[in-house]
This record gives C-alpha cells, structure tokens and sequence, in this order.
C-alpha cells in the first residue's frame, strides 16, 4: 500500500497555477501617474496610504512604480 496521503495525491495532481494577469481600473492608474509625477520613487508611507485608497496589495504598488520606471532608465542609456 502507498504511504501518500489522499490530500498529498490531489496535491501532486494540480500543480499551482500561476495567479492571472490584473488589469488595473481607470481611476487606479490615473491615482498611480498622478502620485508619479510627484515623485518617482514614493516611499513607503506615500505607497501605503495609496494601497489602502486604491485597496491593493502592496507588492501591486511597489511593481506598478517599478514596471512605470523601467522605460525612463532604459532610454538614457
């Protein structure tokens, strides 16, 4: 007889699926651009207090500032 588990058998049957692409709303990016062109790099009070208006995950904050700068670094090079 096996030693797995039925819980251990589902889990080796469904591999993690990767979490599904989020499209931000409207009024979520121009809250995003609007604290933008007041600071590139906000710190961490400025993007909490934007995660709790906008109710977001703060690592969706944080790569949303990162994804929006990579352009302006790559083109001075």
């Amino acid at each position: 007889m096996d030693d797995v588990s039925g819980n251990d058998q589902v889990a080796a049957d469904n591999p993690p699926r990767k979490k599904r692409y989020h499209r931000h709303a409207l009024q979520q990016i121009q809250e995003f651009e609007a604290l933008l062109q007041e600071c590139l790099h906000p710190g961490e009070k400025q993007g909490l207090r934007l995660r709790k208006r906008l109710c977001l995950e703060t690592r969706q904050v944080k790569f949303w500032f990162q994804n929006r700068r990579t352009p302006c670094y790559s083109s001075s090079w």
